[in-house]
């Protein structure tokens, strides 16, 4: 199921035409939502806020009920990495604060919260 994740991550429209160097995703379902927020980080140290679309949210949301299913007490945000060039795909989940992975709050600048996600490449 990670994998495909992955691979629908990494094929949808907003990130399968660019040079991206790295992929922050959160998969949010804390508050009885679902949602997702994420960015594209580049080699020059650029980033652009993207998502995934609604299709990669449902596997997100199945991979959570199926993990339930085998006694996860279920997690209320994950936080999915991919990196270039070998594809590495990494989740953490937060079960403790739903909104670990949550903006502060929305601005024109959101670099600190683009940093917050960004993985380590």
């Amino acid at each position: 199921m990670i994998q495909e994740i992955g691979s629908l991550i990494i094929n949808h429209n907003n990130y399968a035409k660019d040079q991206w160097r790295a992929i922050a995703l959160v998969g949010d379902f804390s508050d009885g939502m679902e949602a997702m927020h994420g960015y594209a980080y580049f080699e020059d140290g650029e980033f652009a806020s993207r998502i995934a679309g609604f299709d990669c949210l449902d596997k997100i949301q199945e991979l959570r009920e199926e993990m339930i299913k085998c006694g996860d007490k279920g997690w209320s945000q994950c936080l999915i990495h991919i990196v270039r060039p070998d594809l590495q795909i990494t989740i953490r989940f937060e079960y403790e604060n739903p909104k670990r992975w949550s903006p502060g709050k929305v601005a024109l600048d959101m670099r600190d919260f683009a940093e917050l996600l960004k993985p380590s490449f």
